[in-house]
């Protein structure tokens, strides 16, 4: 039953394989798109029937088959693999197969056959699974064990097991040391090391000019701190998306390789992010926008541009940022491939879009208890592998209209915010608040320069009228004030169409509240 391959593993590693495969194909014969869903290839079969039938399902999923018939077998295979069909019982055998499992149990078979492939890696990299070892204190033989397991709970014994030995560098996580202000840390404070990534910068335009990303911000925070987790908080269609694209080009600058993780978006609308971004702040070019492009209104002089935007992407950014979408907010999901990307690609920053924290209804608890649930896992995996963490929340559109953002519009924002280093919040301005004779609702921006002492002081400034303005509240900042302790905001000038968003000044907002209806 075994390929002559596998035959050199245990017959431990290999017990129980045969009805695991059989499960998985069955499954799959009964509904071919399954293999849209996972990707599986013929060496994850150990058994003959299953490499067998699994290249008959996958040869005809490619083929944009859906359903495993006589007439397709005919057609599409040789007459040597016919015969072999045939022989094993026809489609009296598939029949047989996808009568004896339900494809309801489909991701139970499926994850129960990547452990057994986990268990002959680990085989492969000389792990005896088979001899006992000491764990927690007590004897264990690690193949028994695994038999209790799922796939990642395998992956995570072995992640345990090796932080638990007594070597030095392989607590990954784990600090534990006498405090001492030394030497060491005292030149690790000279050398900037305890600030975060900046994202100050973007790089150079196409005449060597400096792009700006977020110098204000950039400075108050400190920087984002590799280990740490922060949430971008904003109303619906506020553009954190394009906040975003600024932000993920200034840590790409500074050497950050990055992955977006969406439950909300396909791929396309960050590709058309990124794209208007280099054309705009890479190569001022200004004649198109995301509504033109994607109705393909574009000029000769257009597509001349957007072809030196790809080469430069290909030159600059290529292989520094990937994208994974998922169908939902699944976070068990959402770590696993933080950490594949990370092991396997090199990443160091993640981005995970969108939270959502609509709590109207009757869910309303339940649905706050699985956001600081999740919230707390998407910080362990950021403090577990020292990476970069963003997420981005989507805010509940009862506290709409709210003037001074601050975590409070998050009703359980204690529970939330307490694993977080950075929250910072978006809204866009009313009109009334850029109005200079509104005595009750004007903003008052304003930016600091030096008088002449040399000290720095606060100067109103005039606002453009024509632009469009969001406001970003520091809800929470592991490195000093936050907007309600300071009473600030930043203004941000921000235009969608173009993907251009850029600090402007700060303000000071009043407390209270406003219609929505004025926005």
């Amino acid at each position: 039953m075994i390929s002559k391959q596998f035959e050199k593993y245990d017959e431990e590693l290999l017990k129980g394989r045969v009805e695991t495969e059989a499960s998985v194909i069955g499954c799959i014969m009964n509904d071919l798109l399954l293999l849209e869903d996972v990707k599986l290839k013929i060496d994850d079969f150990a058994t003959k029937d299953g490499r067998f039938y699994f290249n008959i399902a996958d040869t005809l999923r490619k083929k944009n088959i859906n359903e495993v018939t006589e007439v397709d077998i005919i057609a599409n295979f040789n007459e040597q693999i016919v015969d072999k069909f045939e022989e094993k019982g026809g489609m009296n055998q598939v029949e047989l197969m996808k009568s004896m499992i339900s494809n309801s149990n489909f991701e139970g078979y499926i994850d129960e056959l990547y452990k057994y492939n986990i268990m002959l890696s680990l085989s492969d990299l000389n792990i005896d699974l088979t001899k006992p070892v000491e764990f927690n204190g007590k004897e264990i033989i690690p193949v028994k064990e695994f038999r209790k397991m799922d796939a990642e709970m395998v992956v995570d014994f072995y992640e345990n097991y090796i932080n638990n030995l007594n070597t030095a560098g392989l607590k990954r996580g784990v600090e534990e040391e006498e405090i001492d202000i030394d030497d060491e840390f005292i030149e690790s404070c000279y050398a900037g090391e305890e600030s975060g990534v900046p994202i100050d910068m973007c790089g150079k335009d196409v005449k060597g000019e400096d792009i700006y990303g977020f110098k204000a911000l950039s400075e108050r925070l400190q920087g984002f701190m590799p280990g740490t987790l922060s949430f971008l908080g904003g109303y619906s269609s506020v553009g954190k998306s394009t906040m975003l694209t600024s932000m993920l080009s200034s840590l790409m600058y500074n050497g950050e390789k990055c992955i977006i993780i969406s439950n909300e978006q396909k791929v396309k609308p960050f590709k058309m992010n990124f794209l208007m971004w280099i054309l705009c702040n890479k190569l001022r070019y200004y004649k198109i926008t995301k509504k033109k492009l994607m109705s393909g209104e574009v000029t000769d002089e257009d597509k001349q541009m957007i072809l030196k935007a790809q080469k430069l992407w290909r030159e600059e950014y290529k292989g520094k940022i990937y994208f994974v979408g998922i169908p939902n907010a699944d976070m068990k999901l959402v770590k696993k491939k933080i950490r594949e990307y990370h092991l396997t690609k090199g990443v160091t920053t993640y981005v995970y879009d969108t939270f959502k924290a609509d709590m109207s209804g009757d869910n309303g608890d339940n649905n706050w208890l699985n956001l600081i649930r999740d919230s707390r896992e998407l910080h362990e995996v950021a403090r577990k592998y020292d990476l970069i963490g963003i997420a981005t929340m989507q805010l509940a559109m009862n506290s709409l209209g709210t003037l001074f953002l601050t975590p409070n519009v998050l009703s359980q924002s204690k529970q939330v915010i307490e694993v977080l280093e950075n929250l910072l919040l978006m809204r866009n301005v009313y009109p009334d608040e850029l109005d200079k004779n509104n005595k009750k609702l004007y903003c008052n921006p304003y930016r600091y320069e030096k008088d002449s002492n040399g000290k720095w002081k606060e100067t109103p400034i005039e606002l453009d009228l024509t632009k469009d303005y969001r406001m970003l509240f520091v809800g929470k900042c592991r490195s000093g004030q936050n907007s309600l302790s300071g009473n600030f905001a930043m203004l941000l000038n921000f235009n969608g169409s173009q993907g251009i968003v850029s600090e402007v000044c700060y303000c000071r907002p009043k407390h209270g509240s406003i219609s929505a209806g004025k926005m």
